[in-house]
């Protein structure tokens, strides 16, 4: 999963969590608070039950007044049922089936409150009559003689009366009636006594009559009725209750496991985090290294180089750019593993000991360029240090995988700022112009003043080619047998903005090392191929090994080939030999190619530098054009002109035709005529026009 997506949904799991979290504790308190006033009130109800229920029945037992106690106690039974009734839980849709448990424990509280009421009536007036006849009983001895039976009937009707009460029997009435009848028939004497005994019967048989009432109620009042109710609707609500604990509790099982979840993705983010940190580091590590050092050989690289440089830490600095000659025919024959392998062993060559004093920094500014900077070091034990250095590089051996290799390096000394810009500038100039190891920069040089005006050639050169001031001069090739023009070579000319005409000595080899050398070679193609459509004459373009290569250049060629077929049966290629054909597969495609719309090929310049007659004998071409510098000395120099007859015998056992250049006199076209060579070409016959100029030949 994406990081971007990770930390989204921890996000978002944390805070869906830290809602759910708030939502649970206020729902959660809410209900456990609702929950505690239902409990609290079924306590107080039950509390109070019970309360009132010990009143009534001490009150039933003892003969003290406790009348407004019982009273509050059933106001405040109706309360606590109200309380309970009116608690917020019992809205809620899920305890709705308690209600008719509730509003049955509602009539029954109301009824039990009114068998309260009855009670308390009955209980007032037994009370009342009794207490009256224990206090008249005893006026019983005022109006009655000592002897008199009836103070024992009194005596056994309060007492009986007494243990009634007290065990709350109702048999003890039976044993009042022959007492009180003993009483009724009592023969009274006086009015004091009838009324006495009028008085003293009717509260005995107020007594009778009600007291079977009050053992009813009293039996009523302490049924456990209600309290049954109220443990059964407590159940029932205990039973709802817990499914909504059980909920809370799932709730709060996924809230932790969401919580849990949250935790885990945010500890893997930042684990994560910090191995990503981890790896930041160290890939800034790397990039600094990489910033400032070279990762094959460990050396300090160039941007550390420059920025030594522009921090001034070196007092009166020293370089040494060291180049290994020809590297890159190393890496070509050797391959990249062997030419690591020399570069790794230069970087440690480099550090010589008697380096040391100067505070010597070494890095690898380059392919094959390494670059030493002294501090302080003067001239002449620079040079005894570069001399030091091409020494020992030249005769160590780089042995790697049973190769061995020798090298040489070139080494240039430079004080003057810019530092390496003179010291790569010296050292270019001085690989192609001697054979010493070693050079010193110096502003005598002129190199500056060189490079200066090669810029100036190629800008006159690119302007040129913007305003196709590239134009193609022609040279007539004469049949050294017949006298007769038989073909011309294009030669490339510039023309500058002030007319004047520029050979091709002034910017060719330049203009070989930059872009333009293919605009050149493109514009001259498309010129003479223009100008022969109309020539009946054949006609010559020279082209390199490079040009060879060019796919898009040959594109061109053999669409132009196409559209001239008339023309390129006139064409004749000139290979220049000077540029060694190396790749000889694409030259002997090259030769099929053209052969195929009828063109002829060349070698130019045959002779000079290491001639491959062997390559030449497996290629397919029509004429060796001999280079011009034999050509001018067969006259002067026997050797000149052995070898010039040597390549007249190989080209004619080939069945090739000969083209010797720079025929400058008559002496030499009749000689080269008489040794066998097929054509001349040269200031003797013509110089180059910017036209084709047909004229007569006359040897």
């Amino acid at each position: 999963m994406r990081s971007n997506l990770k930390i989204s949904l921890a996000f978002l799991m944390g805070l869906v969590s830290v809602f759910l979290t708030v939502y649970y504790y206020v729902h959660q308190r809410e209900y456990s608070q609702q929950y505690k006033t239902v409990i609290n009130a079924f306590h107080t109800l039950q509390s109070d039950y019970d309360a009132l229920s010990y009143d009534i029945l001490k009150s039933a037992l003892y003969g003290y007044n406790n009348q407004d106690d019982i009273s509050q106690g059933a106001r405040n039974l109706n309360e606590a049922y109200a309380d309970l009734y009116n608690a917020p839980l019992f809205s809620k849709e899920q305890y709705l089936s308690l209600d008719y448990s509730l509003i049955d424990l509602g009539s029954d509280i109301a009824e039990y409150n009114s068998a309260v009421e009855h009670y308390l009536m009955l209980n007032a007036g037994i009370k009342n009559s009794f207490v009256f006849l224990i206090n008249y009983a005893n006026r019983s001895h005022h109006i009655f003689p000592p002897d008199a039976t009836i103070h024992n009937d009194i005596h056994a009707i309060i007492s009986e009366l007494s243990n009634m009460r007290l065990l709350l029997e109702e048999m003890h009435l039976k044993s009042i009636g022959p007492h009180l009848q003993n009483i009724k028939n009592f023969e009274t004497t006086n009015d004091e006594q009838k009324a006495f005994i009028k008085t003293l019967t009717l509260h005995i048989r107020y007594i009778q009559k009600n007291f079977p009432d009050f053992i009813v109620i009293i039996t009523k009042l302490q049924d456990k009725g209600l309290t049954t109710m109220l443990s059964n609707l407590q159940n029932s609500f205990n039973q709802v209750a817990k499914n909504d604990f059980i909920m809370i509790d799932r709730f709060a099982m996924l809230l932790l496991v969401l919580i849990i979840t949250a935790l885990i993705i945010i500890v893997n983010l930042l684990l994560r985090s910090q191995r990503e940190n981890r790896n930041l580091k160290i890939l800034q590590k790397e990039l600094e290294y990489v910033a400032n050092f070279d990762i094959l050989t460990g050396l300090l690289n160039r941007n550390s180089f420059n920025q030594t440089l522009a921090l001034k830490t070196y007092a009166d600095p020293t370089l040494l750019l060291v180049n290994i000659n020809d590297f890159k025919h190393v890496n070509d024959i050797y391959g990249s593993n062997i030419g690591d392998y020399i570069l790794k062993e230069v970087s440690q060559l480099i550090k010589l000991p008697i380096f040391e004093p100067f505070n010597p920094s070494y890095y690898r500014l380059g392919g094959d360029d390494f670059g030493i900077l002294f501090e302080n070091l003067p001239q002449k034990a620079a040079y005894s240090f570069a001399e030091a250095l091409a020494h020992s590089i030249k005769y160590y051996l780089f042995i790697k995988d049973d190769i061995e290799v020798n090298i040489t390096v070139n080494i240039a000394i430079n004080t003057q700022e810019p530092l390496l810009e003179n010291a790569d500038m010296v050292l270019k100039h001085h690989k192609k112009s001697s054979l010493e190891a070693i050079v010193t920069f110096s502003e005598e040089l002129g190199l500056k003043e060189q490079i200066q005006k090669n810029i100036n050639i190629l800008k006159s050169l690119s302007s040129a080619i913007d305003d196709h001031r590239i134009i193609p001069y022609f040279q007539p090739i004469i049949d050294l047998k017949s006298g007769k023009i038989v073909k011309y070579e294009a030669l490339i000319r510039q023309v500058s903005e002030e007319g004047e005409i520029i050979v091709p000595d002034r910017f060719l080899a330049l203009a070989a090392q930059t872009p333009l050398y293919r605009e050149l070679t493109k514009m001259m193609i498309e010129r003479v191929f223009e100008t022969f459509e109309s020539e009946p004459y054949r006609f010559s373009i020279n082209l390199s090994m490079r040009d060879l290569l060019d796919r898009g250049l040959m594109q061109i060629l053999e669409e132009l080939l196409k559209n001239n077929p008339q023309s390129a049966k006139r064409l004749e290629i000139e290979l220049l030999e000077s540029e060694n054909l190396t790749n000889i597969d694409v030259v002997k495609h090259f030769i099929t190619l053209l052969k195929s719309y009828g063109c002829r090929i060349a070698i130019d310049d045959f002779g000079t530098g290491y001639s491959n007659f062997s390559h030449l004998a497996k290629l397919s071409v029509d004429t060796l054009k001999i280079d011009g510098s034999l050509i001018s000395r067969i006259e002067t120099n026997e050797k000149y002109l052995l070898t010039v007859q040597t390549i007249v015998r190989y080209a004619e056992a080939l069945g090739v035709e000969t083209t010797a250049e720079f025929v400058e006199t008559k002496e030499t076209a009749l000689k080269l005529r008489e040794i066998g060579i097929t054509y001349g070409q040269g200031y003797y016959f013509d110089k180059p026009q910017s036209s084709v100029v047909a004229k007569e030949i006359i040897l």
